[in-house]
């Protein structure tokens, strides 16, 4: 039996590429909530177990989503 996973890590490369976008992202004006300040809106990781790597994806609360995955270190 396999061991549970605790816990997932970011490589430099997927850090530097999720601060890009959470830094350049302008939220949709069609989002009710927008916020032209950026101060309310929230980012998420999501991760996906693949058979060679972990795919990493960040997301902001408008729906808008890159996926930063680090394919040179698989």
């Amino acid at each position: 039996m396999s061991k549970p996973i605790t816990g997932f890590e970011l490589l430099e490369k997927e850090v530097e590429q999720a601060e890009e976008f959470k830094e350049k992202h302008r939220c949709s004006s069609k989002n009710k909530k927008r916020d032209v300040t950026g101060a309310n809106r929230i980012f998420s990781y999501t991760f996906t177990l693949t058979g060679i790597g972990v795919g990493v994806t960040v997301s902001c609360s408008c729906g808008k989503e890159k996926n930063v995955t680090d394919y040179d270190s698989w």
